[in-house]
């Protein structure tokens, strides 16, 4: 017998006892599993780290009732002094009004978002981009959306131009305020 035949024999042998008898070594249809499972927590880590990667271009609005409520808690630390507690400011306020359709520096989710990030200096307005991070800002743009139309009696006169959004039809009656409001109460 040659050495070659004995060498195929002892690997049948080792394998046999590993993938049939003992299960020590995993098939194919459970490596695959293994896989799988590895490449869900590997998109999972990715997902995580990319949240922190949103900037002015590729920020959304979010609807999470968690991001929501944290948002306000923040803007309750950070925004409220300059804003007022409910966002709609005062006569007296340093900030403008965030509850009314009027905007200085557009009203978009993109736009709050540069003016959080970036701060608008020649008005006051710090930039936040050293001390929150960019998913904490989505939030909080998200959440001065949330304000629109709930100003009371004594907000803040409306300042810079009517905004509408270019990307809303014209005949939706669906705010940003209504979605983030539902998103909330969930």
């Amino acid at each position: 017998m040659g050495v070659a035949l004995l060498g195929t024999i002892a690997w049948g042998v080792l394998y046999l006892v590993n993938m049939h008898v003992t299960g020590t070594w995993n098939d194919s249809k459970e490596e695959y599993i293994a896989e799988m499972e590895q490449a869900k927590a590997d998109v999972a880590a990715f997902v995580a780290k990319a949240g922190a990667s949103v900037d002015e271009n590729t920020v959304t609005v979010t609807t999470d009732a968690g991001a929501l409520a944290a948002a306000k808690e923040t803007f309750t630390t950070y925004c409220a002094a300059c804003h007022g507690a409910d966002g709609a400011g005062s006569e007296t306020s340093v900030g403008p009004n965030l509850t009314d359709a009027y905007w200085l520096h557009g009203g978009g989710v993109k736009d709050i978002f540069k003016t959080i990030k970036y701060g608008v200096p020649a008005k006051g307005m710090i930039s936040w981009k050293s001390q929150l991070k960019p998913n904490e800002i989505q939030a909080i743009a998200s959440y001065i959306l949330s304000l629109q139309g709930s100003g009371g009696p004594t907000q803040k006169a409306a300042q810079g131009e009517l905004w509408k959004d270019a990307a809303a039809p014209a005949d939706s009656t669906v705010t940003m305020a209504d979605t983030a409001q539902v998103a909330m109460n969930d």
